[in-house]
């Protein structure tokens, strides 16, 4: 399936690298961006067991980590093993959640790669 949000961008002027996309750069305020594409592999920084799950969610827990991909792009997801350790390598899905109220919810899936 084709990733919906595989983008980061790079500022022109100070290479601070942000995801998602924003109008003006957090650093320096410039408004001209380099588009950066995802890489598949990232490594898992840090993680964090959900056990009190919101209405609709039928999992027993969710584990949640932030993802630092190999071009240095960080973004946050859900992983799908109950065994997780800091340092781990991952690979990276674009995939869809559920859907609420007739909107799709899409997000990061991190899986471990083997």
């Amino acid at each position: 399936m084709k990733r919906k949000n595989d983008k980061a961008y790079k500022c022109k002027k100070c290479g601070r690298v942000t995801y998602p996309e924003r109008v003006v750069c957090l650093k320096c305020g410039n408004r001209e961006f380099e588009v950066i594409p995802f890489t598949d592999e990232c490594t898992l920084i840090t993680f964090s067991q959900i056990f009190q799950l919101p209405w609709g969610i039928n999992d027993r827990y969710l584990t949640i980590g932030v993802c630092q991909f190999d071009n240095g792009i960080k973004a946050m997801g859900r992983i799908t093993t109950p065994k997780v350790k800091n340092g781990m390598r991952m690979k990276a899905n674009w995939k869809l959640f559920r859907e609420i109220a007739g909107e799709d919810v899409w997000g990061w899936v991190f899986e471990p790669i083997k």
